[in-house]
């Protein structure tokens, strides 16, 4: 998503002001996950803002590489991982504690991927960089 970044406000947060009408979040394979502002406006502390880039540049906001893999991961292989594991560990009883354990791992993959992700804030998960 294209923005321009606009002066330090009062709260010390630069402003990035976001153009939605040129695609924005809805084109996105990451819509609804990535935690980017889906407005007009975001802000944006110093310390995430990279040194080259100054009020009045514009920029490209996406999410990093690494937190797409890490989205991609605990997203489709963790649950799946759980629940196999889960599977072996009621296996040992019978084959409907497999499946109800398995079920039990699903659940529990699913709620991890829940947590974890919720714990990585927007300006993490961001990257910016000069057009």
């Amino acid at each position: 998503m294209k923005g321009v970044v606009l002066p330090l406000n009062e709260r010390g947060l630069y402003p990035i002001e976001l153009d939605t009408q040129g695609g924005g979040c809805e084109g996105c394979s990451a819509k609804g996950i990535c935690k980017i502002p889906a407005t007009d406006l975001m802000e944006i502390a110093p310390e995430h803002l990279p040194s080259d880039i100054h009020p009045g540049d514009n920029v490209e906001v996406e999410l990093s590489p690494a937190v797409r893999v890490w989205l991609s991961f605990s997203t489709f292989i963790l649950p799946l991982l759980t629940m196999l594991a889960g599977a072996l560990v009621g296996a040992i009883r019978s084959e409907r504690w497999a499946m109800a354990s398995g079920f039990a791992g699903l659940f529990l993959g699913l709620l991890a991927n829940w947590a974890l992700n919720r714990s990585l804030s927007a300006q993490k998960r961001i990257q910016i960089k000069r057009c």
